[in-house]
C-alpha cells in the first residue's frame, strides 16, 4: 500500500509514520499544499496513493480541507478509477470540522491523539487490511 501523510506537527507525523509504516510505504509533507503536490506527482507516476492521512488544522498554505477537496476535484476531472482513500487524524472534534471533512471528501475521521488499534481499525474501515 502506498500512503501519505500530510501532518504540520513533526511529532504527530513521525508517530503516524511509524505506525502506517508497517502497512505499507509511507511520504510525509508538512502541509495541505505539498499534500497535493505529491497527491499529482503519484498520479503522473503510475504509483497513486492507495491512503491519505491528512491534519485538517494546518497553517497556510493549503489547509487539509482545502487540499482534500483539490484532490477530489482532481480525481474527478481525471476520471480515476479507483479514489485515494482519506483519512483525517485532526485535534478538532467539533461537528462543524468533522461534517465539513466528509463533505469535502474523507472516508475516515480520527481524533488525536490517535494509537495503532485506531488507525488498525479505520484501515479496516476503509476496506485496505482485513
Amino acid at each position: 500500500m502506498r500512503i501519505l501523510i500530510a501532518d504540520d506537527d513533526y511529532v504527530s507525523r513521525t508517530k503516524l509514520k511509524s505506525i502506517l509504516n508497517g502497512y505499507g510505504r509511507c511520504d510525509t509533507v508538512p502541509n495541505g499544499e505539498s499534500a497535493f503536490s505529491m497527491f499529482e506527482k503519484s498520479h503522473e507516476e503510475g504509483i497513486p496513493y492507495d491512503l491519505i492521512s491528512m491534519d485538517i488544522l494546518m497553517p497556510d498554505p493549503g489547509q487539509g480541507q482545502d487540499a482534500i477537496k483539490n484532490i477530489r476535484e482532481w480525481e474527478k476531472k481525471n476520471n480515476v478509477e479507483h479514489p485515494s482513500k482519506i483519512l483525517v487524524v485532526s485535534q478538532l472534534k467539533d461537528c462543524e470540522n468533522i461534517l465539513s471533512s466528509f463533505d469535502e471528501g474523507c472516508a475516515w475521521y480520527l481524533i488525536k491523539p490517535v494509537s495503532p488499534e485506531d488507525i488498525q481499525e479505520a484501515l479496516k474501515k476503509l476496506g485496505l487490511i482485513e
